[in-house]
């Protein structure tokens, strides 16, 4: 590696355009990682925390009273059962999903769950997170 060189960096997470490539001049005597492919975001959300539930700073959040919302169309994401954020300083906020898919593996966004030998097929899915806000009480 050289100081004059232009190396490909990793873009955050975010889907760099498709001929478009990121470039950046590396500092001296810096490393670059190995590039991986970001996984395709199934869509873009908004989280609702609930309201404090006291003046206590031991209240605890309960996580059924948590919601996520589809950004672009602004319906309920009834399905999802579990939710990772992932705040990384360098990068876009996303969060995991562990939700019901459907009979194909995807991402069940509404409709009935498929069963899957004792209990629902599930899977976790990536998405990017538009918005993060604490219902109104």
């Amino acid at each position: 590696m050289s100081d004059t060189e232009l190396y490909r960096i990793d873009d955050g997470g975010f889907s760099v355009p498709q001929g478009l490539e990121v470039l950046r001049t590396p500092a001296t005597g810096a490393s670059i990682p190995p590039l991986e492919e970001p996984d395709a975001y199934r869509g873009v959300i908004a989280i609702e925390w609930p309201p404090p539930n006291g003046a206590s700073p031991y209240s605890s959040m309960p996580g059924c009273l948590v919601s996520v919302t589809d950004a672009l169309t602004g319906k309920p994401i009834m399905t999802c059962t579990k939710i990772i954020v992932h705040a990384d300083a360098g990068a876009l906020v996303t969060a995991d999903l562990t939700m019901f898919a459907d009979a194909d593996g995807e991402p069940l966004l509404d409709g009935e769950p498929v069963i899957d030998g004792d209990g629902f097929r599930t899977g976790v899915f990536p998405f990017l997170v538009s918005e993060m806000r604490v219902k109104n009480a």
